[in-house]
């Protein structure tokens, strides 16, 4: 199960009334984000974590994955990508702290590699893995040195025994994302976006990763492993219904037929 806090990343409409919208600093989300109608709208601005709060958000996410574990998932999976709050702590544009959470970057991968700490404590570093995107500008990130801040992060949690990193490999002026994991990362890898069964068999063959995942193919095909397995064609996952859909309304996520 993937723990998700979209910290800035997030419009009123889609919280509770009371909710606040919290990030490592107060710079609102220049991306739109969908809303409960399906329609893109403005993010709010987000109030900074105060120092001594920062805790009580791992400590959110450790009450989620023992609630994970507890409910029968075998592990947990921080998404540190996609411009949600990991990642405004990693990234240099989202984080402007002047305390031990930012600045150097030391100090700005501090929180993943804490809560990365604390949920393998809490339910084992083998259930624990954490999805990364060095260079995404999605969601307003610009980090002035991904390379840099990447290499420092897996090298700060490369000790704990976590079960895997899971790479959303894109192109990056400079440097190569996987070729940057395998050089700063002893543990498993897994490799994703824009596979093909044939890319990731040869991923695989040729040891570059240790396993692969597949997102779109899955939307549009539920037996998608059975159709890799027979040769048959994939079904095209629909765009157009990726963020809408209200009470029963199944289009776009569970009427995707299977072959036969």
């Amino acid at each position: 199960m993937q723990l998700m806090h979209v910290g800035r990343a997030a419009v009123q409409a889609n919280k509770d009334a009371d909710a606040e919208t919290v990030a490592p600093s107060a710079i609102r989300c220049p991306d739109p984000i969908f809303g409960p109608d399906g329609e893109p709208m403005q993010t709010v601005m987000p109030r900074a974590l105060a120092t001594d709060e920062i805790t009580s958000v791992t400590d959110e996410y450790v009450r989620a994955a023992k609630n994970a574990v507890r409910a029968g998932m075998d592990g947990v999976e921080l998404h540190c990508a996609s411009g949600y709050l990991p990642m405004q702590f990693l990234s240099s544009n989202t984080n402007q702290r002047t305390d031990r959470y930012g600045g150097s970057v030391e100090n700005r991968v501090r929180f993943v590699a804490e809560t990365l700490e604390a949920l393998a404590a809490a339910v084992g570093p083998g259930r624990v893995g954490f999805r990364i995107c060095p260079g995404v500008a999605f969601n307003g990130m610009a980090d002035a040195d991904p390379a840099g801040t990447y290499e420092a992060l897996l090298k700060a949690v490369d000790g704990l025994g976590l079960a895997y990193v899971h790479l959303i490999h894109i192109p990056n002026s400079g440097f190569d994302a996987l070729d940057l994991v395998r050089a700063n990362w002893s543990g498993p890898v897994i490799e994703n976006n824009g596979l093909t069964q044939e890319k990731a068999q040869a991923l695989l063959a040729e040891g570059k990763a240790d396993a692969v995942s597949f997102g779109y193919p899955f939307i549009a095909n539920p037996d998608l492993v059975e159709r890799f397995r027979s040769g048959a064609a994939l079904a095209r996952a629909h765009n157009e219904t990726f963020y809408t859909g209200q009470g029963d309304d199944a289009r776009g996520y569970t009427d995707y037929p299977a072959l036969g």
